[in-house]
């Protein structure tokens, strides 16, 4: 967090004022060459619950990462969901596609599937109703609307944060679902490290965009279980293959 905030003078952020998210920062897009990440995947507690959600020892890690926010963070992040039908669009009269699941038919969305992925948030500190609570939508990730922009969210929605959590605890939730921000009106920074697992039966988009783990982490066995190589194993570099795990001079965007 200290060497992201080194490149933000004006805490612009990388998602809103004051408010980051920690794998754009760096060039490969993941926080998995990051030993404290890598040992997040394998849990002892956590990986019984997630093999019940997908009926599946052979569900795999997509990434890791998560966000964080610094005091002063006075704005309510929009509320958003984490993964979307694909669409096709132009960029630069380049045809292009965005988002994920899409039915040729038009008569199956990704909301009418099983859960395809759970997003695993950790709580390093205590979440308070005073340091920026997430706030979470119950039941969403079935709803077909957009999610309301800031001026149109009812007030029962902005007070649905996650709140009060325990350090040492993590929340699991469905990525379809609305979540959003809200203000750190504490004296201290929230952060809440993350790493986010497909359903076996997903594999959309995989390795689209290149390998996210060193090689030389993914075989320390030191850091990494023999499990979490298996739900690694779509992410990790090839042997000789080199990962840029610098930091962006723009410490990225959201």
């Amino acid at each position: 967090m200290t060497e992201i905030v080194k490149l933000d003078k004006h805490r612009r952020g990388n998602r809103g004022s004051h408010r980051y998210s920690f794998s754009p920062a760096y060039q490969h897009g993941s926080m998995l060459h990051h030993p404290a990440w890598v040992q997040l995947v394998d849990l002892p507690t956590l990986t019984p619950i997630l093999q019940r959600i997908f009926d599946s020892p052979d569900y795999h890690c997509l990434n890791a990462g998560g966000d964080f926010c610094l005091p002063g963070t006075t704005l309510y992040e929009p509320l958003h969901t984490d993964v979307g039908d694909r669409h096709a669009y132009k960029a630069d009269d380049v045809l292009k596609s965005h988002g994920s699941f899409r039915d040729p038919r038009g008569k199956v969305t990704l909301r009418d599937l099983p859960c395809p992925s759970i997003a695993c948030n950790f709580f390093p500190d205590d979440q308070t109703t005073l340091n920026g609570p997430t706030r979470q939508i119950r039941g969403t990730q079935k709803w077909c609307m957009r999610s309301p922009s800031l001026e149109e969210e009812p007030s029962w929605m902005q007070y649905s944060t996650a709140c009060p959590v325990k350090a040492g605890s993590v929340i699991l939730r469905d990525i379809r679902a609305w979540h959003g921000g809200t203000p750190n009106l504490s004296n201290k920074c929230r952060a809440i490290p993350a790493v986010y697992f497909w359903a076996p039966w997903y594999r959309e988009n995989l390795g689209e965009t290149g390998p996210a783990m060193p090689r030389d982490v993914y075989e320390d066995p030191e850091i990494t279980s023999d499990y979490a190589r298996h739900l690694l194993r779509y992410l990790v570099a090839k042997p000789g293959e080199h990962i840029d795990c610098s930091m962006r001079s723009d410490f990225g965007s959201f």
